[in-house]
């Protein structure tokens, strides 16, 4: 995950992933606005690396209990 996070940081800092900034209170809204964003990548993260992805993020960011 923390690899793929490169093409997210591309456009975007990690500010938005703790408040006040942070817009996502969920695990699942936080694997929502993943796949919301990987229909704009090219090519785009398979569902593993969706996965991959969300863990990660929130192992480092967002702390939400599973």
């Amino acid at each position: 995950g923390e690899t793929l996070h490169v093409d997210c940081v591309g456009c975007h800092r990690t500010e938005l992933y703790v408040p006040p900034r942070a817009k996502v209170k969920t695990l699942a809204a936080l694997k929502q606005e993943v796949e919301r964003w990987n229909d704009r990548m090219n090519p785009k993260f398979t569902k593993q690396e969706v996965e991959d992805l969300v863990a990660y993020m929130n192992r480092d960011f967002y702390k939400f209990r599973n």
